[in-house]
Formats: C-alpha cells, sequence, structure tokens
C-alpha cells in the first residue's frame, strides 16, 4: 500500500490559536503538508488498519465491523473545497481533479459500495459540466450526494445553477453544500 498524496500549493497555516498571523502563514508551499495533515487526532477503539484514508478500503471494513459501523460517508481531504476558490475564472484542474477523484472514489468504494458512500464534487461556476458529471456518476452504488463548490460571491440560488438542481431533483440526489462543515 502506497501512503502518496496529492497536495496542489498547501498552505500549512502553522499558526497557534490565539497568536497573530504572521505574512508567512498565508504563503504557498510546494510540496508541503496539507492543512490537516497531524492534526487529526482519531478517536478509534483500536489502531486503524494501516493506509485507510488512501488505498485500504478492505482495512477500512475491518475497523468499521470492530467499531460497529455499518456505512461510513468519506469526505474528501480539504482540497475539494479550496479549489473552486483558487480557480473560479479557470475550472479546467479543479474539473480534472474532481473528475479523478471519482474515479479513485469509484475503485476504493467497489469493494462494498453498500457500505463505503462519498459524494460527487463539482464545480458551480460550471454548470453544464457539473451536470455532465453528475449524470455520469448518479447511478453508483457509493455516490449519495453532490457537492457543488460556490466561488464567492455566487449565490446558491443563483438561476445559472437551476440545471444542477434540475439534475439533482431527477436523480433524487441530495446536496451537500460547504458552508455547512465550515
Amino acid at each position: 500500500m502506497s501512503d502518496a498524496r496529492l497536495n496542489v500549493a498547501s498552505i500549512p497555516y502553522d499558526r497557534f490559536p490565539g497568536t497573530a498571523p504572521k505574512p508567512e502563514d498565508g504563503v504557498a508551499v510546494a510540496g508541503g503538508r496539507g492543512a490537516l495533515e497531524g492534526r487529526v487526532v482519531s478517536q478509534h477503539r483500536a489502531p486503524v488498519q494501516p493506509g485507510v484514508q488512501n488505498e485500504n478500503a478492505a482495512g477500512r471494513l475491518i475497523d468499521m465491523d470492530l467499531e460497529g459501523r455499518d456505512v461510513d460517508f468519506i469526505f474528501p481531504g480539504s482540497w475539494a473545497s479550496t479549489l473552486t476558490g483558487i480557480y473560479d475564472k479557470d475550472v479546467t484542474l479543479p474539473e480534472g481533479l474532481y473528475r479523478a477523484y471519482h474515479y479513485y472514489m469509484r475503485d476504493y468504494c467497489s469493494v462494498a459500495p453498500d457500505r463505503l458512500r462519498a459524494s460527487l464534487q463539482v464545480p458551480a461556476s460550471d454548470p453544464e459540466w457539473a451536470v455532465s458529471e453528475i449524470k455520469t456518476f448518479a447511478n453508483e452504488k457509493w455516490v449519495s450526494a453532490v457537492w457543488m463548490h460556490l466561488p464567492v460571491g455566487l449565490p446558491v440560488d443563483h438561476p445559472d445553477l437551476d440545471p444542477i438542481f434540475a439534475t439533482l431533483n431527477e436523480l433524487d440526489l441530495p446536496l451537500v453544500h460547504h458552508s455547512f462543515f465550515m
């Protein structure tokens, strides 16, 4: 199993809570760690199977069984919600990364798609692509929702997003909005 990670223009933000930010706190570091690396505390009854967050889906199922969890809804790392803010005018990179994530999740969840679930990631700044991507993956068992990433200043009820909402309604998929988690 590999422990490889993809970090795109990571900003580690090492500021200690309660201290004033320094200019370097907001600087992207090539190859730097992600914002959550080394900061997430796991609350498990036993040591977690190695690599469950990357490639070891079978190990995740073992952990789920040990802890009595029937279903895991898997959230992407912090990268997913930050891409649209960085690339709100040209969404080519976010769309490519979102699509790669969807294929990755298809593969990861394939060992037990009734138990391993996730959401599709789509940028609101390209409704046509979002609708196409939703329709491509909507019937996959692992797909439980759609997480629409809004660029700064675009309200969730903007008429340009109507095709996305119509597609969600047609396919009976709920919307996950990133502000629910912020």
